[in-house]
């Protein structure tokens, strides 16, 4: 049960089982609101009680690469919920969930919709470092790949080098930013 006053959007159930001379670990992810199960994995691996802290490690590192990282199951789920929606009424994060989806095809249609959903985010949430670094890309990309320019951003290469700056003063240590600075650099 979720603490009074929180929100749960997703929930990490599993089990233990011993198998032999193995330890297994069934895990599943299931969507709070509906139950709906959407993702289920084990794993197993030799069982010895003097190194029961690496496995649980190496366990919950797995668990967390597959469901959290920036392309795992929480992501899809998340973007799937999203891309049927108008991009003016996107959060911030789903901003950057479709700035993601438009780096896996990238085209001109979707740019120029994502430009519009991020330039609405980084006014509405100034705070959010991945928001601002996801514009420096797609700025970049008119003029990498030419798609979208805009009379408005005559130097858009300056443009998203000054957003990525301004992602990285946010978020010093956080990837994203890095990768925008060094991209823009680049240009």
């Amino acid at each position: 049960d979720a603490v009074p006053g929180t929100h749960v959007e997703y929930v990490l159930k599993g089990g233990i089982n011993l198998v032999e001379s193995q330890i297994q670990i069934n895990v599943a992810l299931l969507r709070a609101k509906d139950h709906q199960y959407l993702w289920s994995g084990s794993f197993r691996q030799e069982f010895n009680p003097g190194h029961i802290i690496g496995l649980q490690h190496d366990i919950a590192t797995q668990i967390a690469r597959i469901v959290g990282q920036p392309h795992g199951i929480i992501a899809k789920a998340e973007l799937r919920n999203t891309v049927a929606r108008p991009p003016k009424s996107l959060s911030s994060y789903e901003c950057v969930l479709l700035t993601r989806e438009y780096w896996r095809q990238p085209n001109a249609q979707q740019h120029k919709q994502v430009r519009s959903c991020l330039e609405q985010a980084i006014r509405i949430d100034p705070d959010y470092a991945d928001a601002w670094a996801a514009l420096a890309f797609i700025y970049t990309d008119e003029v990498r790949v030419d798609f979208n320019p805009s009379a408005n951003r005559p130097d858009p290469a300056s443009d998203a080098l000054q957003l990525a700056r301004h992602a990285v003063a946010l978020a010093p240590d956080s990837p994203l930013p890095l990768q925008a600075v060094a991209i823009a650099q680049w240009l």
